[in-house]
């Protein structure tokens, strides 16, 4: 677990998907998976996100379609392997705890930094893995992403909580 759990139950997963590859994914989600194909087409088009809801159980699950640029870039580079679960061997490829991080600041600032959601969330991830962090890559990347005075905030709050 790289952050506090919350009571929202969804899943986010980074993807990285091309329009040509669309029907190919619609056609291996939907027999399990709700999935809008129009959707699909507009995240990738925008860069954005679209979400699938399982038909069995109603999760959620938001796919946030990763772009080419040099962050996108670099968080899949950075993936890191956890279990899905203590007793199961099967891994799966996550982001690592900078870059959740980094991209919950950008999209705190995108929305206008009003989501207490993703500033709690960052919070609960600083707690998390406190003193496990990579902060160079932190204040690197946050340069780069206008996100420098977002990152330093959250920093010096998650210090004094």
């Amino acid at each position: 677990m790289l952050g506090e759990p919350r009571s929202t139950v969804d899943i986010d997963l980074a993807i990285v998907l091309r329009e040509g590859s669309i029907p190919d994914l619609v056609r291996a989600l939907e027999p399990t998976f709700f999935i809008d194909l129009e959707s699909a087409r507009e995240a990738v088009r925008r860069g954005s996100h679209f979400n699938v809801l399982h038909r069995e159980t109603m999760l959620k699950v938001d796919l946030f379609v990763l772009g080419d640029s040099a962050f996108d870039r670099e968080q899949i580079r950075r993936r890191i392997r956890v279990a899905v679960s203590p007793d199961s061997p099967q891994l799966v490829a996550v982001s690592s705890p900078e870059d959740l991080v980094l991209r919950k600041l950008a999209w705190y600032r995108a929305g206008g930094g009003v989501s207490d959601r993703q500033w709690r969330d960052v919070l609960g991830v600083l707690k998390v893995q406190r003193g496990r962090l990579d902060v160079a890559y932190l204040r690197r990347w946050s340069g780069t992403l206008g996100i420098s005075e977002l990152l330093e905030r959250v920093i010096e709050e998650s210090a004094s909580g």
